[in-house]
């Protein structure tokens, strides 16, 4: 049986869908607003799932029509039709700024980062220097 998380993006009213098939080495992803929620038989990613995995997706706070990505190991085929997806450079300066003390990057004050990591099963949410876990919504379809 199919194993499917919802991952509800803070401050941007988006859904994160992972779909990870059984016996498959693949996820499938898929992003949609809250309101128009529908569960498709189509992802917009598909993502390799190993223990590296590291796809960072990156959304505009107030104009969030593009989604940016990077994949720092080649582990995405964009699948996506609408065009709403342009990748980028790992830590694109565009998008993060590098503290000198710690030499760690973070994602600048009008964006949002969302890390899918480890056989994409773990998700990082980032803004504003702050880092939290998502927790997902439950197995079943959200409200």
């Amino acid at each position: 049986m199919d194993t499917t998380f919802y991952y509800e993006i803070p401050v941007i009213d988006k859904v994160l869908t992972i779909n990870t098939p059984v016996f498959n080495d693949y996820a499938y992803v898929r992003i949609v607003t809250n309101k128009s929620y529908t569960l498709k038989k189509c992802a917009d990613l598909k993502i390799v799932r190993r223990e590296t995995t590291d796809v960072s997706l990156i959304f505009n706070k107030q104009k969030n029509d593009t989604i940016f990505y990077s994949d720092r190991w080649g582990d995405v085929i964009l699948l996506d039709k609408k065009h709403i997806y342009k990748k980028v450079r790992w830590y694109d300066d565009r998008f993060y700024v590098k503290d000198n003390k710690t030499k760690r990057y973070y994602i600048r004050n009008n964006f949002i980062e969302v890390v899918i990591k480890d056989n994409a099963t773990f998700v990082v949410y980032q803004s504003n220097k702050l880092f939290r876990v998502l927790k997902p919504l439950s197995c079943a379809q959200p409200k």
